[in-house]
This record gives structure tokens, C-alpha cells and sequence, in this order.
């Protein structure tokens, strides 16, 4: 017979494993759509609007619906933290390996070493993780409620305005330490 903590625990792995199997999906997604350039009609720029980004915002919602029946709120929310970790390294190397990709290639040497960019690209990892834990979580209280609707568009919406957020955040990080030194 399973104890009650193994089948807590399985059922926590099964929350888990969810929502990073669709990241998973969505970053293959990301990474042919920027290595084809075009998929099907669309260019990879629109392709993020039409797809990449619809599915992001979807994904709260997901885990929260995933996440229903599951072994009580408190399991929700440890696995939604779990799972915006995993998103905040994952997030963090993709950006400080964009930010230093190219430093070589700067004459007068890059305004910021690759060393100096862990803090501030390790930063907009944990905004996006931990953002993204924050909306699951808070959509999964809503459907946990008995809410359904209410929760998947309350999760969508809270994405959307998270997207906005790291989109700024993003923008003053790379405005303060991304580029190449000018000569003086």
C-alpha cells in the first residue's frame, strides 16, 4: 500500500512535471521559430505575438487547472515555487548567455564584464520565476475555489501584465549594463 506522503509526493512530481514539460515545449518552439526565421507564414517576430507569447500567458492557467484535485493547496504552491525556480536558472542562463555572447566583438570592450551581468541577469531570472509562481499560484486559489473561469482568465491576465513587467525591467538591465564601451 503507498503512504499518503508518496502519493503526495508522486502527485507533486506529476505537478511539476507539467507545467516544465510545456517551458520545455515553448523554448523548442522559441528556439526553431528563431533559428527558421519564418514557420509557415509568420516571421519569427510575429511569431512570438501569435503563439509563444498567447502560450505563456496560458501557462498559469494550465497548472492551475493541472494543479485541481491535486493534494491540497499547500501542494500547489510548493510546486508552483518549484517550478518558478527551475524557470528563474533556466531564465537566467538564457540571458546572461545572450548578454555575453557577443562581448568579443566590441573594440573598446564591453560595458559590462560577463562576470558583472550574473547579478543583474539573475535578477530578471527571479523576476520571471517567481512571477510566474506568483500568478500560478493565485490562479490555482481561484480555480481551487470552485471558480474555473474566473481563475484561467485571471491567470492569463496576471501573465500578460508579468510579461509587461519583465519586459521593462529587461529593457533598464540591458540600458545599464549591456553594449560595448564607446571611445573616449
Amino acid at each position: 500500500m503507498v503512504t499518503r506522503s508518496r502519493a503526495g509526493l508522486a502527485g507533486m512530481i506529476v505537478g511539476a512535471a507539467g507545467p516544465l514539460a510545456f517551458f520545455a515545449v515553448l523554448y523548442g518552439l522559441w528556439l526553431a521559430s528563431d533559428r527558421l526565421v519564418h514557420v509557415g507564414p509568420l516571421d519569427r517576430g510575429s511569431f512570438f505575438w501569435v503563439v509563444l507569447l498567447p502560450l505563456w500567458c496560458l501557462s498559469p492557467s494550465l497548472a492551475a487547472l493541472l494543479w485541481r484535485g491535486r493534494p491540497g493547496p499547500d501542494a500547489a504552491r510548493i510546486v508552483a515555487v518549484a517550478v518558478g525556480l527551475v524557470l528563474a536558472v533556466v531564465a537566467s542562463t538564457i540571458l546572461w548567455i545572450a548578454g555575453t555572447t557577443d562581448q568579443g566583438s566590441c573594440e573598446f570592450g564591453p560595458r559590462t564584464e560577463a562576470p558583472g551581468l550574473i547579478v543583474p541577469m539573475g535578477a530578471i531570472g527571479m523576476l520571471i520565476g517567481g512571477g510566474w509562481a506568483l500568478n500560478a499560484i493565485v490562479a490555482a486559489s481561484v480555480v481551487g475555489a470552485g471558480r474555473l473561469g474566473r481563475g484561467v482568465v485571471l491567470g492569463m491576465v496576471l501573465a500578460l501584465v508579468h510579461f509587461v513587467i519583465v519586459v521593462v525591467a529587461t529593457g533598464l538591465v540591458i540600458m545599464l549594463t549591456g553594449g560595448c564601451n564607446r571611445p573616449q
